[in-house]
């Protein structure tokens, strides 16, 4: 997860993506 994070801080990763993955989960895999 920090790893995700820092990706997220180093514009590597979108974030609002990544948040509505973490707090939802995806289709395939709902949390």
């Amino acid at each position: 997860m920090e790893e995700d994070l820092d990706r997220i801080a180093n514009g590597e990763e979108e974030r609002v993506a990544w948040l509505t993955k973490f707090f939802y989960g995806t289709e395939n895999n709902p949390d």
